[in-house]
């Protein structure tokens, strides 16, 4: 016996590493191919975490140059972006590469409601996607307010106050997420905390039981699969391994390419340093918040004899919960789409929707001028004066 293999069984002993790995042999052995997720999907997984690591290391790097305070926080960004070399190069690159992590997210979970993936026995797998889709959205919302410039402070300022129109305790979730009454240097801290070490953790948590979920799904053989309600040509034999990894380098650079060309094409202004005495105009959410923030615009001043500042926090939290029940509501074995067409044709309208809602909201507030003449939209994002240009 060699020292290395020595030394390996010395470790064996130990930590009982062998066990394991016969686990997971047994368990996530070769794949079977059953279920959805084949074909490209193992692909997108594997660069969306690729992005996953980027996004670490990236937001590692921040780290040494940033200071969570008040009077720190935005001074050095701005140090950072102007001085350090590549430092603003390393800030877009976290900045755009939450974006995509948030679209990827958000495609997976669109692909795997057309390949009805959320049915027995996918619900697992589908409720710890909605998790970390969740998570990744609670980062960026975290996210928001360590630059410290205007934008982030009043995006912020205006976000927690949704937690405040909770009927009963919402002034006081409102003190407990803030710190105090205000946006301030408790609120700069506590957000901090959360985004660097709370949010992350919570994130790999659920990706971890995602993908755990998503591998037994695949690697169940025939019988358990037949037996757990998956259809039967979705039982095919094994993607080979060698194809996956190509797909996979492909889909990975790809990714990369595209986020390093917007790292450097369309970088992230720092803009100005927060001023809590004045409010900018123009001020929304990104574009991940906007449909939701948008639709809240067109509630009216009561429903149902309450508020409508009171349900709005039970309204933005609606689709989530839609989401999640989707698959305990949508228990018939049907896969196809000609079989689950309602399901489908719901599905595309609430799409359709959210697109609208988010289109209006980028044009709220906004003045299109083209040939000479100006196109003004209001609050709501519909257009109410048409004339020439002032």
């Amino acid at each position: 016996m060699t020292g290395v293999q020595t030394l390996a069984a010395w470790f064996d002993a130990r930590l009982g590493w062998s066990s394991l790995r016969a686990f997971g042999r047994a368990h996530l052995g070769t794949p079977s191919g059953a279920g959805p997720e084949t074909g490209w999907s193992p692909a997108l997984a594997l660069a969306t975490a690729l992005l996953l690591a980027l996004q670490l290391a990236a937001g590692a790097l921040l780290l040494v140059y940033y200071k969570p305070t008040t009077d720190r926080a935005f001074e050095s960004l701005e140090h950072l972006v102007t001085r350090v070399p590549a430092g603003g190069l390393i800030r877009n690159l976290h900045v755009w590469g939450a974006h995509l992590l948030v679209l990827l997210a958000a495609l997976h979970l669109a692909r795997a409601f057309v390949l009805a993936a959320y049915k027995r026995p996918g619900e697992l797998a589908w409720l710890a996607g909605l998790a970390v889709l969740a998570a990744l959205l609670a980062l960026c919302f975290t996210g928001c307010v360590l630059p410290w410039n205007q934008l982030a402070y009043w995006a912020t300022t205006i976000g927690t106050e949704m937690a405040g129109a909770v009927p009963g305790f919402g002034p006081s979730l409102l003190r407990l997420i803030r710190g105090g009454a205000v946006v301030g240097e408790p609120t700069l801290g506590r957000f901090f905390a959360v985004h660097v070490l709370l949010l992350p953790a919570a994130a790999g948590l659920a990706l971890a039981l995602q993908v755990y979920a998503i591998l037994r799904l695949r690697c169940a053989s025939p019988v358990e699969a037949s037996s757990a309600s998956v259809p039967v040509h979705a039982v095919a034999t094994a993607t080979p391994v060698s194809r996956e990894w190509l797909r996979g380098a492909l889909a990975a650079n790809l990714l990369l390419g595209l986020l390093a060309a917007l790292a450097v094409l369309a970088p992230f202004e720092l803009g100005e340093k927060a001023d809590p005495l004045v409010t900018p105009t123009g001020v929304r959410p990104e574009w991940f918040f906007l449909p939701v923030y948008q639709g809240m615009k067109f509630l009216p001043e009561r429903v149902g004899g309450l508020p409508s500042r009171n349900l709005e926090p039970f309204l933005a939290l609606l689709p989530a919960l839609g989401l999640a029940a989707l698959p305990f509501l949508d228990r018939r074995p049907a896969r196809s789409a000609r079989e689950r067409r309602l399901a489908l044709g719901l599905g595309g309208l609430a799409l359709a929707g959210a697109l609208a809602l988010g289109g209006m909201g980028a044009l709220s507030e906004r003045t299109l001028r083209c040939f000479g003449r100006e196109l003004h939209f209001d609050l709501r994002g519909l257009p109410d004066r048409f004339g020439p240009a002032k």
